[in-house]
């Protein structure tokens, strides 16, 4: 856990939490069981056969609205979609 409870990652994490468990129910709650160990949130991981995700400090979340935004990129710039997070 970082010390001052202020830790964010986003990436590829080959994990799919929503829809399709890829890549098997067993990695997404051992995955889940650490984050809530460290007091992390996947703020992504609603979003249906998304392996793309964001996590943060359940600290940095507190008191704070989250609208996240998937929008459609070219093929041939990535095989998977634009994740954004609005943190108000």
């Amino acid at each position: 856990m970082a010390q001052n409870g202020n830790l964010w990652f986003a990436g590829d994490l080959n994990i799919s939490f929503s829809g399709h468990p890829y890549p098997s129910k067993a990695v997404q709650n051992d995955f889940r069981d650490f984050c809530e160990a460290e007091d992390l949130e996947i703020i992504t991981q609603d979003i249906a056969n998304s392996a793309l995700h964001i996590v943060l400090s359940k600290n940095l979340l507190f008191g704070k609205s989250v609208k996240i935004i998937e929008k459609p990129i070219e093929n041939r710039i990535s095989d998977h979609n634009l994740i954004l997070a609005e943190i108000n």
